[in-house]
């Protein structure tokens, strides 16, 4: 099964296009968060959050007694942050 990262805003915001291919994202998070450890800022994956319904959906029948976390919501400042630390680095940069 492949895995993505996107962006879900708690509030749409009209001319703001979320949509990404987050596959590639998810490939690379392991050494992204690497790296924003050692810049001391949110690894990526820190970012991640699913509601009860959607994780229900992933997890299905397996799930037995596993307590799902409240969706949490993030601060844009603190995702543009991690990211402005994460770009100039090699890690982040895309294949060619």
């Amino acid at each position: 099964m492949a895995s993505a990262y996107y962006i879900v805003l708690e509030k749409e915001i009209d001319g703001l296009d979320t949509l990404m291919d987050g596959k590639s994202l998810s490939r690379h998070v392991q050494s992204l968060d690497e790296a924003a450890q050692g810049l001391s800022v949110l690894p990526l994956s820190g970012f991640f959050s699913m509601d009860g319904d959607a994780l229900a959906d992933v997890i299905g029948d397996d799930a037995g007694d596993f307590e799902v976390p409240p969706l949490e919501q993030f601060s844009a400042a603190d995702g543009l942050s991690t990211v402005r630390a994460l770009l100039p680095r090699p890690e982040a940069q895309p294949a060619i």
